[in-house]
């Protein structure tokens, strides 16, 4: 009797091996490639429009007495008054006419002092300027921002108390701004920053 074994597997020639696909390095080089190439656009674009925005801007240093120019803007601060560390509600120029609000109101103190600085803009270009920011600087180079909430308007000129002012061709201004400083702050000057073009 003869042993019986495995017969050997038989391949059929009719059926072929699946092969993994293999992905090769030029397709990855494409794809990293092309983020780079859309990082790159981006970093563009935005460095386009920051020049642009850099370009629309310009800035001016006024100081007391003395005017000032850069461009078709001339400036100067006319007077610093030190309102002392307290802004009473009995000095406001434009209380409100609401008996409600007006008693809502309190005077405003600080540890250091406010200041009130009067300067005069003026635009003698052909093209409208925009006020966007008031920084008031002090010797030792500390810059100190106008009081923006509304409620310090009240203490402010009518004309003063929308600081984004547009100031168009041919056209002065005198505006003021209240600062609070420390006690020690000495020797002034403004930094303004302008834009071409109105603001709403």
């Amino acid at each position: 009797m003869g042993v019986a074994g495995s017969s050997p597997a038989v391949r059929n020639p009719y059926m072929t091996e699946e092969k993994t696909p293999k992905i090769s390095k030029s397709f990855w080089q494409g794809i990293v490639g092309g983020f780079v190439g859309v990082g790159i656009f981006f970093l563009l674009l935005f460095g386009i429009f920051a020049l642009m925005d850099k370009l629309s801007q310009s800035q001016i240093e006024c100081v007391l007495g003395k005017e000032s120019q850069k461009g078709n803007i001339k400036c100067q601060i006319l007077e610093i008054k030190d309102r002392g560390d307290v802004l009473k509600t009995s000095e406001m120029l434009y209380p409100p006419k609401d008996k409600e609000e007006l008693q809502k109101i309190q005077d405003k103190t600080t540890t250091g002092k406010f200041l009130e600085v009067k300067f005069e803009i003026e635009n003698i270009g052909k093209e409208v300027q925009s006020i966007g920011e008031i920084v008031l600087i002090d010797d030792q180079n500390r810059e100190y921002s106008n009081l923006e909430n509304i409620e310090f308007d009240y203490w402010l000129p009518q004309e003063s108390q929308d600081f984004l002012q547009n100031i168009n061709p041919g056209i002065k201004k005198e505006l003021t701004q209240i600062f609070e400083v420390p006690k020690d702050a000495q020797s002034f000057k403004l930094k303004l920053r302008l834009w071409k073009g109105g603001m709403d």
